[in-house]
Parts: C-alpha cells; sequence; structure tokens
C-alpha cells in the first residue's frame, strides 16, 4: 500500500529499542517509510537506474537532514545495521555512483499482495450424498440450504429419525432453539466424544437433555444404556 508500511511488535523488544538507542529506534522508522514500496527507475548522469520495492534510494545527507544527524554519524548506524544483517549497501553503477539501501526481509513482512483465494464451484441442485463411515466418526454438516432444517441435518448425519423426532420434542418443551447455530453447537459437542452418536441422542432422550457432555455420563447410566 502506497502510504503504509507494517511494523511487528516484536520491533519494542528489539535492540534497537534499549533506552540508549532511542534515536537509532526513530531512524530505522524513517528508513523503512523511506523506502519504495513497489519497483522503479530514475536518471542518474545519463544512465537509466532501476530499484526494487524496499530499496531507499535517497542520500546520506537527505536521511541526515531529517534525522538531525551528521553525514558521519548515518554512515556508523547503516555500518552497525548492515553487520546485524538488517540492511545492505549496493552501489548501483560508477564509484562516484549513488548508494542504495535495501532494506533486508522486506517482502516477508510488508508484501500486502492477498492470497489468491480459491474459486467456488457453481451451486448445483444435485442433492449430496454422504459416505457411511465406521464409528468413531468426525460428523460433518452438509452445506447449507436456502433455509435451514434442524431434523434434515440431523438424519442427513446419520441421526435415526425416531430419535430427532424425540429430541427436537424435548427442545421445544424447554422452548431452546432449533436454529443453526443450536445445531452446530449440537455436533459440537458430540464431535468431541468418542461413543456412538446414536447411543448419544438416545441417552439425551432418556435423560431430557438439549445438549450432551461425556461428564455428564456417569459408571451407572453408562453401563446401563446399550446401542
Amino acid at each position: 500500500m502506497k502510504n503504509y508500511i507494517k511494523l511487528n511488535r516484536k520491533f519494542l523488544n528489539h535492540w534497537l529499542m534499549n533506552d540508549e538507542k532511542a534515536n537509532q529506534a526513530s531512524a530505522w522508522i524513517v528508513l523503512l517509510c523511506l523506502a519504495n514500496y513497489q519497483s522503479g527507475e530514475y536518471r542518474y548522469r545519463g544512465k537509466k537506474i532501476k530499484y526494487n520495492e524496499g530499496t531507499v534510494t535517497v542520500g546520506i545527507r537527505n536521511i541526515g537532514t531529517r534525522l538531525q544527524w551528521s553525514p558521519s554519524k548515518v554512515q556508523n548506524y547503516l555500518k552497525e545495521l548492515e553487520n546485524d544483517g538488517m540492511i545492505e549497501r549496493i552501489r548501483t553503477c560508477e564509484a562516484a555512483g549513488p548508494v542504495h539501501i535495501i532494506i533486508k526481509n522486506w517482502k516477508t513482512f510488508q508484501y500486502l499482495k492477498p492470497p489468491m483465494k480459491p474459486q467456488m464451484k457453481p451451486q448445483t441442485t444435485t442433492t449430496k450424498k454422504y459416505k457411511e463411515v465406521k464409528e468413531p466418526v468426525l460428523l460433518e454438516r452438509k452445506e447449507k440450504n436456502s433455509k435451514f432444517n434442524f431434523r434434515k441435518s440431523m438424519i442427513g448425519l446419520g441421526f435415526e429419525e425416531t430419535l430427532v423426532d424425540a429430541h427436537i420434542k424435548i427442545r421445544r418443551s424447554r422452548k431452546a432453539p432449533l436454529s443453526e447455530i443450536a445445531f452446530n453447537g449440537l455436533i459440537n459437542q458430540i464431535n468431541k466424544s468418542k461413543r456412538n452418536k446414536n447411543w448419544i441422542l438416545k441417552t439425551m432422550c432418556e435423560n431430557g437433555w438439549r445438549s450432551y457432555k461425556d461428564a455428564w455420563v456417569n459408571t451407572d447410566v453408562r453401563n446401563k444404556l446399550t446401542f
């Protein structure tokens, strides 16, 4: 993005942020702001000079003016950054030509192009079939139709109709919602258990539960109930 840079909060723990080097931390932020956000080129004494994103193309005096530092202080600071592997200085052409300051790992922290999103397949009216799998099973919900149906969604996951109807009757008597959010919450609770899903639903119905947790099933109940 043109007018913004990314700055990791870990920078607050960097050696540049030590009390005695607070000015150096400010200088580093200035360098990040001076770095070009995209590739480009300019002319120097009739020669075309190219640069990549993350490159500072202004001179030492320009940086010193912004920081109110002498050129020698800027040089020493850049040398320290270079020794620490944070920047690289490259002379572009002749001996007296401009020196570019390249910010290391610029693309890692500043590359802002979002990843390509996978294209969604066009929706069809074909009814999806669910494969039968052995227990224990991680339940998967059907893709959302135009109008959510709690009963059909439960049956579609392999729950027995009689148990589903009994469970819905309990939810209605307790004024518990039959929304998609409530459905997802119930399925997530059942997914956490390694027991048979129909055994769980039967246990819920026999105890009048609208939700389920393994901790609620004590040893005596577990020995008596079979499915």
